[in-house]
């Protein structure tokens, strides 16, 4: 079978083909010219499994068009169960991956979308989530925005051409409900993957993370530096990484709704790590406080290069929807597919 990717820039598409693990480079004049440190331009920090229609869905007929409804509907029969999510939301996790530290990045998992557009041919994705429920795990909306014949997590080794990987294909997802890509500069951009009971064996040795909130103030005061990591590409223009690459940054800003690390020594996360988590370590213990966007381009105009921000959704503001969407999608599931 043929794999081919796709990704975008912000008004400008460049293709990069798989084969033999090679990518083609970008010509420079491809690239958007002198963006500085602080500007306010973002790369998607994913490999998109198409590059036509970013964000919105692409076939009408497939399961994981627009990944699920964009909120799932309330009604009064799921008040009792929403009621007791939102109590547990107020209160800080308790660690469920205790015995993996923070650096090693407890949960994470390699996230493949797949369109198929022949019989021998599939267009795949590249992207990273994170276990932070038994059925459930978390990454970026605009990893799995398009419309997708199968969402696929890779799971039981950070090698990914190892005999031990695991090929899980996720039941539904859903996506928060005001991500609108480009539109609103990538806000709310993430979104919940639900995988069936029937699954679970072969995700057994992915630890469940806590995420979201820390007993502590989460200030930078308090974190200085996070954990984050990913399968993408080693660096711009070259090939994705067969192993997990994991890294420790520094945080440069926290918001409500984002969190900016800046790069080490130019390292730092790239293409393909969209989805990825942001995990600090709290009395030795990790925790998930966000979730890969974007990408920021170095002062040159570049990205995965230099001095850069990486910019992750805080999920310290959307905690509520994510302990709602998971109370009212296992109630019953039908609320939150599409088919």
């Amino acid at each position: 079978m043929t794999n081919w990717a796709k990704y975008s820039f912000v008004g400008v598409f460049i293709a990069a083909t798989i084969a033999g693990s090679q990518f083609l480079k970008p010509r420079y004049s491809e690239t958007p010219a002198q963006f500085p440190l602080a500007h306010s331009y973002d790369q998607a920090a994913s490999l998109s499994a198409t590059g036509d229609a970013p964000f919105i869905a692409s076939r009408a007929d497939s399961q994981f068009a627009l990944c699920g409804p964009y909120d799932p509907p309330v009604s009064t029969a799921f008040e009792e169960q929403l009621a007791t999510f939102s109590t547990f939301a107020s209160e800080p996790p308790v660690s469920l991956s205790s015995a993996i530290p923070a650096r090693d990045l407890p949960g994470i998992v390699k996230l493949e979308p797949e369109r198929d557009v022949s019989e021998t041919e599939t267009i795949t994705g590249h992207c990273s989530a994170t276990r932070i429920a038994e059925n459930w795990f978390l990454t970026a909306a605009h990893c799995i925005a398009e419309g997708h014949d199968r969402l696929v997590l890779k799971a039981g080794s950070e090698q990914l051409s190892s005999f031990s990987t695991q090929r899980v294909e996720a039941d539904f997802a859903v996506c928060h409900g005001s991500f609108r890509g480009t539109e609103t500069n990538f806000a709310h951009d993430i979104a919940l993957i639900h995988v069936n009971d029937d699954s679970l064996s072969q995700l057994a040795d992915v630890p469940i993370v806590s995420w979201g909130a820390t007993r502590e103030t989460f200030s930078r005061s308090k974190f200085k530096s996070a954990r984050v990591g990913g399968w993408g590409l080693i660096e711009y223009g070259g090939d994705l990484a067969d192993f997990l690459q994991k890294e420790e940054l520094d945080v440069a800003s926290i918001d409500d709704d984002r969190i900016s690390l800046s790069s080490r020594y130019g390292s730092g996360p790239c293409i393909g790590d969209s989805g990825g988590p942001l995990m600090v370590e709290e009395d030795g213990q990790p925790v998930m406080m966000g979730v890969l966007s974007t990408l920021g381009a170095n002062r040159d105009g570049r990205i995965c290069s230099g001095n850069y921000l990486a910019r992750y959704i805080n999920l310290a503001s959307h905690r509520d929807w994510i302990e709602a969407t998971m109370s009212v999608c296992t109630v019953d599931s039908r609320l939150c597919r599409r088919f």
